[in-house]
């Protein structure tokens, strides 16, 4: 079995990725024991494949049908959604997560800030970042309604945290496993942010990063409500126009130039 855990830059894909190794582990399935190294990402060991070598790769661990394997992913292409919706059967699972668009840029702003070790405003990264972050952040939602509604499990970060457990027994069944209350409990308690930050700082999440100190950074706050707090009317209007498809043709050019650069050179 495959088990994707696809999700926008700051959605919770990282918190579902951890809640489904628990589940394994608690399971006692053992997963990502045969890897292919060539397809695996270099900077991060929870990513198994990507975007540009998934027609590959997906075919290749969808056959060994014996095995478990787990990935993040932030899949952008719409090739790699065709592609899914090509392979997708009961050895394929894939989740989505999402998140509060304010809550995301905030979130990626700070993201941005300890990665870079810049200090800068929001407003100014809101200007040549944000606004533009947030369209690629759109885009995980359209992709999952285009091609697979119907095949996909999908959450939001909100749900995990006002009500972790019917949510984590939804993708412990999407699984085909059944958890009992103490397992649940378990499994919050193994995957809560001091937990996680502290875990991180002891170098045990080091997937996530070489450096301890930076990984234990990354696990910030994760709460609801601070786009609200922290982007301006203007901004919020931005965003809900960005989210409805309202852009100008300069923003759409702009998004396309300075993304593939962005991307290439800043890996944001």
């Amino acid at each position: 079995m495959v088990i994707i855990c696809n999700g926008a830059f700051k959605s919770g894909s990282t918190w579902l990725f951890l809640i489904i190794e628990e589940i394994l582990k608690l399971k006692k399935n053992n997963y990502n024991e045969t890897l292919h190294n060539e397809w695996q990402s270099s900077k991060n060991s929870a990513f198994l494949f990507n975007d540009g070598n998934i027609k590959e790769a997906l075919p290749h661990y969808l056959d060994k049908n014996d095995s478990f394997f787990l990935t993040k992913a932030h899949f952008l292409s719409e090739e790699t959604y065709i592609t899914l919706k090509e392979n997708c059967n009961d050895e394929l699972k894939i989740f989505f997560i999402e998140r509060d668009l304010g809550d995301a840029i905030v979130s990626h702003y700070h993201h941005v800030i300890i990665q870079t070790n810049k200090n800068f405003s929001f407003n100014k990264y809101f200007n040549l970042i944000g606004r533009f972050k947030a369209k690629e952040i759109v885009s995980f939602s359209l992709m999952r309604k285009k091609y697979l509604s119907q095949s996909s499990h999908s959450l939001y970060f909100e749900g995990l945290k006002t009500d972790f457990s019917n949510e984590v027994i939804k993708v412990a069944s999407f699984l085909g496993f059944n958890l009992t209350q103490e397992e649940i409990v378990l499994i919050q308690q193994n995957t809560s942010l001091s937990n996680l930050k502290d875990k991180a700082k002891q170098g045990q999440l080091i997937q996530y990063s070489s450096d301890s100190e930076k990984a234990s950074k990354l696990f910030r706050k994760g709460i609801v409500g601070e786009g609200l707090k922290t982007l301006s009317k203007n901004q919020l209007n931005q965003l809900s126009n960005i989210k409805n498809g309202r852009t100008s043709v300069f923003y759409k050019l702009y998004y396309l130039l300075f993304f593939k650069l962005r991307r290439s050179i800043y890996k944001m």
